[in-house]
């Protein structure tokens, strides 16, 4: 993360968050307590040099590494959206795929990570639909794919030498793919990464398999998914589900809402698909593997689905209280 820690070398703001997270993940793994974490963090804003940006860090554990599929390679960030929204955030361990699936839908991949991996490779495929993929300031973007009565835009900053590399493959029908760095504070700027490179996989029919899957997805939709024979999900209603690390976790909902809730510090690994819904992992924004994982699998017709962790439900609570007190 500081590779260069001299005294005079100094220190960028997406040091400085990375910094954040990383003691983050500590009071999450027991290794720091919320009084240590405080009064590091605001070192952290203030020191000037990496030197003492490093030494905030020094006595911390190196993490552990991010859980793999089997085989040795992470399973693929995968979104696939059905005439509804969905929003992928969260960390990208390298040699793990991102991808995109939209049919009359929106689907938004946000990378923007002070800590993205040498090379991040991309799949989206837009049918009347569109695909938004958010990066952090001075990557090395790099398009292929084609578009037909669609479009296929890349607007970011000039890349920064030895930056990590996106690779999209993007394919639209009548739809969008956009890359760029949104509008909000959380398009931080990367910084070199010494890492080798992954090799990308070859291309093998890769626009065909998108096309499947979505035709795969559509015609479970129409036919109704059975949702009871989900571990957890509504009919008609509303149902919240308690996942705890190490479980693999299939939800689904009927006219309804589901809210699964994990514990605060777990990396979440979601899929699946909503039609006509919203699929929503806020949870996956945070977590490490030492905090444990959990897979969590959502399939939904006409509801929503949501992924929260323990503190964020808990806000939620609150503030349906404060709402029907008010």
């Amino acid at each position: 993360m500081l590779e260069d820690a001299t005294p005079g070398t100094p220190v960028r703001d997406a040091e400085r968050w990375a910094v954040d997270a990383r003691l983050q993940e500590a009071v999450g793994a027991a290794e720091l307590t919320l009084t240590d974490y405080e009064d590091r963090v605001s070192r952290a804003y203030a020191v000037q040099s990496r030197a003492e940006l490093a030494a905030l860090m020094s006595d911390l554990p190196v993490p552990a590494p991010e859980p793999a599929a089997p085989g040795g390679r992470p399973r693929p960030r995968r979104s696939i959206t059905v005439m509804g929204g969905d929003v992928l955030t969260g960390p990208v361990v390298p040699g793990q795929d991102v991808e995109a699936y939209v049919l009359m839908g929106g689907s938004s991949l946000d990378l923007r990570r002070a800590d993205l991996p040498s090379r991040v490779d991309v799949r989206a495929v837009a049918l009347m639909g569109a695909v938004e993929i958010l990066v952090p300031r001075g990557v090395v973007v790099h398009l292929t794919g084609a578009a037909l009565m669609g479009s296929r835009d890349v607007t970011v900053d000039p890349a920064r030498p030895r930056a990590p590399e996106v690779h999209v493959s993007a394919w639209a029908l009548m739809g969008g793919v956009e890359v760029g760095h949104g509008d909000d504070a959380r398009a931080v700027e990367v910084t070199a990464d010494p890492r080798p490179v992954v090799a990308a996989r070859p291309p093998v029919s890769r626009l065909r398999r998108g096309l499947t899957a979505l035709a795969v997805v559509a015609g479970l939709a129409l036919a109704g998914y059975g949702v009871a024979q989900l571990e957890g999900g509504s009919t008609f209603g509303d149902s919240v589900v308690q996942a705890e690390p190490g479980q693999d976790v299939d939800v689904g909902t009927l006219f309804g809402n589901v809210i699964v809730v994990v514990p605060d510090g777990t990396f979440v690994t979601s899929g699946g698909f909503v039609v006509f819904g919203d699929r929503t992992c806020e949870a996956c924004a945070g977590g490490t593997a030492a905090g444990g994982s959990v897979e969590i699998d959502g399939f939904g017709l006409f509801g929503d689905i949501t992924i929260l962790d323990g503190t964020q439900y808990r806000q939620l609570l609150d503030e349906e209280r404060t709402d029907r007190a008010g």
